[in-house]
């Protein structure tokens, strides 16, 4: 374990953010200085159970985890988005009421729908996340939603969000070891480079490191 702390520059710890002792356990994440931000797994498809990691679809209405997400703010925390194009909406007014909060779209968003409806609707939700400029995006778990996943079809939903976010909200990610079921880390890195190579050296170096340093503090 001591190994892999010296290789790490830092750490998205976990948090229930509905916890009735979630000032406690923020404090306590707090006195580790590689930990950086918060994840809590949120996703809740209405329609796919694969995607319903998170106990029920409430969350980011709840009062009781609003107040657990402000506080994020006094412990200088970013706060990692695991969600679906449904809750993006939502997410989006969660976003407004914290504009001193860093935000992190996981997973290109999770554009788990392929058909016409479904991309639209990311599509749509993804503008909305990227309106506000305390929010970044993850170029990240390609493999994870897609078995099938290739440089080209993965290469128009890293476009838009490039697009949308511009390079300097944008960072690649390579979602391991999830993402090795389907995919090694140097096919991943090659088709995000692939998708970014008619970018200038400095947008390209964004995406691949310069955001991620700047987001995470690291």
């Amino acid at each position: 374990m001591l190994e892999y702390l010296t290789l790490t520059a830092g750490i998205v710890a976990h948090c229930d953010m509905q916890a009735p002792n979630v000032e406690e356990i923020l404090s306590e994440h707090s006195k580790y200085h590689r930990v950086k931000g918060i994840r809590q797994l949120l996703d809740y498809h209405p329609k796919r159970k694969s995607l319903q990691q998170a106990q029920h679809d409430n969350f980011l209405t709840d009062p009781a985890w609003q107040r657990g997400i402000a506080l994020l703010e006094k412990h200088n925390f970013s706060f990692d988005l695991h969600i679906v194009s449904y809750q993006m909406e939502r997410a989006s007014q969660v976003i407004r009421m914290n504009p001193n909060v860093q935000f992190i779209v996981d997973h290109n968003g999770l554009p788990v729908d392929r058909d016409e409806e479904g991309v639209k609707l990311w599509k749509e939700g993804m503008k909305q996340l990227s309106q506000h400029a305390n929010v970044a995006v993850k170029l990240s778990g390609m493999a994870m939603i897609d078995c099938q996943w290739n440089s080209d079809n993965v290469r128009p939903f890293l476009t838009y969000n490039i697009e949308m976010f511009g390079p300097e909200r944008c960072m690649f990610a390579s979602n391991f070891p999830v993402d090795k079921i389907n995919a090694d880390y140097a096919s991943l890195l090659d088709a995000v480079k692939k998708s970014i190579a008619h970018l200038p050296a400095q947008a390209q170096a964004s995406i691949l490191a310069n955001t991620a340093e700047r987001v995470y503090k690291l």
